[in-house]
């Protein structure tokens, strides 16, 4: 089910609350439907200056927003994302991106849970506009590596550091 409106406004309550830490977790489904996919596009105006949100469903459900990511950019293409920031906390929830050696994603719930892809992911689109780097993760699933339902992701990461690979 489609909800940008509340991500934009779980985003933006939670970006105060999330400066120190870098990240904050909010509206996870206490009891998942399993059954249930997402099926909602990333909205650009999901994106905060630095960080941004995604929408979880599937094998857990939820909403993650962050104030910071940190993006490499070699020969100008992304190499890869990682949100929060190490720099500002290495806490769950994380959610890493990889595009060179098919590393894919790997995202790591507050409670815990992981869920991963490796190689080149359908439904990932990265890019620069101006020089501001953003990630749109559109229903991409990633696997639970325990053997249970994956997950989908949608939501945009815009980066709030670069550095050079």
């Amino acid at each position: 089910m489609r909800r940008p409106l509340r991500l934009v406004i779980v985003a933006a309550t939670a970006t105060a609350a999330a400066v120190m830490t870098g990240c904050v977790a909010v509206d996870p489904a206490p009891h998942p439907d399993r059954s249930s996919s997402a099926t909602s596009k990333p909205s650009p105006s999901a994106a905060i200056a630095g960080g941004g949100g995604i929408e979880y469903a599937g094998g857990a459900g939820g909403t993650i927003a962050w104030t910071t990511a940190v993006c490499t950019v070699a020969n100008g293409r992304l190499g890869a994302m990682t949100t929060p920031d190490p720099r500002q906390s290495s806490d769950a929830p994380t959610l890493t991106y990889a595009v060179t050696d098919g590393a894919g994603a790997h995202l790591t719930l507050p409670d815990g849970r992981v869920f991963s892809r490796t190689g080149t992911l359908d439904g990932v689109v990265a890019g620069e506009h101006r020089g501001v780097w953003s990630i749109s993760f559109a229903t991409t699933a990633l696997d639970d590596p325990e053997g249970g339902d994956a997950v989908t992701v949608s939501g945009e990461i815009t980066c709030s550091r670069l550095e050079q690979g």
